[in-house]
């Protein structure tokens, strides 16, 4: 199959305004150039999962060349959906969420994180933990529209508590 980056994709990547993980993004770049089509096709199976791919098809970021051309898909309901009431959870219910959706996405790659979010007693403290558990989910199976929808969440408690 040949793929094409699609004007949402070249926005995503020279903005910067999406969260992408790092296979994500190096997929994005890579597609349609000529450094990609050299590249054997060992070392195009390691870069290029058809998961990765149906992703960025998702995204609406790539476009496969064969297919006619179609409006990105919508979200599907079936994404899970972030139901937290920040005036009653407060700081436990972000710590508990950030725990949880590591335990669930992570597993075990994240232990040490889980036990340093345990630990976390000030609002400063799960802010520095924000930013590794943001990178660790940026690097699992997690969808990327619900890591943005509990990032948004989790903004608003910051905005609201420190």
């Amino acid at each position: 199959m040949s793929y094409t980056k699609t004007a949402e994709g070249i926005t995503a990547l020279q903005q910067r305004n999406k969260i992408l993980s790092v296979k994500q993004r190096q997929l994005l770049i890579l597609i349609d150039t000529p450094d990609f089509k050299r590249l054997n096709d060992q070392a195009r199976q390691k870069v290029c999962s058809s998961q990765l791919l149906n992703e960025l098809v998702e995204l609406g970021f790539i476009q496969d060349k064969t297919k006619p051309t179609q409006p990105p898909h919508p979200i599907s309901p079936k994404q899970p959906q972030v139901s937290i009431v920040f005036d009653e959870d407060g700081f436990d219910g972000i710590k508990k969420l950030m725990i949880e959706t590591l335990e669930q996405y992570c597993g075990l790659l994240a232990q040490s994180h889980i036990r340093q979010l345990e630990r976390t007693t000030t609002s400063q403290q799960l802010h520095q933990c924000h930013r590794i558990w943001i990178t660790l989910l940026q690097e699992s199976r997690i969808p990327t529209t619900y890591l943005q929808s509990l990032n948004q969440h989790i903004q608003q408690f910051y905005l609201k508590y420190i």
